[in-house]
């Protein structure tokens, strides 16, 4: 590992953030989800990052040998959450504020319906990609 890569807890820590998302801001599925949910006060800051970016967050993952084009990661607490276990986690932290949050926290807060539904949200994204000329994360 290069000696200037840094470790998820260390952008955290740097970011003040108590929370980091990293997903696939050119997937108009997946940045919907992330506009719409709605985060439990008790998780604090959530920091935003796009997988297509040289973020010390993204270059961490791809070491870890992590593969964004399979799902979004979650970071919090030194934990790293990636694909049905990422939205699980979401599910279990979002709010009661809207019909879309109470549909979210009713799903996946069950981490066998996130497990049986993301690969059908990975499809959707492939798709949606294909159809907009969009090349897949490198």
């Amino acid at each position: 590992i290069p000696k200037d890569a840094f470790s998820i807890k260390t952008c955290r820590a740097k970011s003040k953030s108590a929370m980091v998302i990293i997903y696939d801001d050119k997937c108009p599925m997946c940045a919907s989800y992330l506009r719409h949910i709605r985060l439990k006060k008790s998780v604090g800051e959530v920091k935003f990052v796009s997988a297509r970016s040289a973020s010390p967050h993204v270059l961490d993952l791809n070491l870890r040998g992590y593969d964004l084009n399979a799902g979004m990661v979650v970071a919090m607490n030194g934990a790293i959450y990636h694909g049905p276990a990422a939205l699980h986690v979401l599910g279990l932290l979002t709010t009661n504020s809207t019909i879309f949050n109470r549909l979210n926290k009713f799903l996946f807060s069950r981490s066998w319906i996130a497990k049986l539904v993301y690969p059908l949200f990975r499809i959707a994204r492939r798709l949606i990609l294909w159809v907009r000329h969009i090349k897949p994360i490198e």
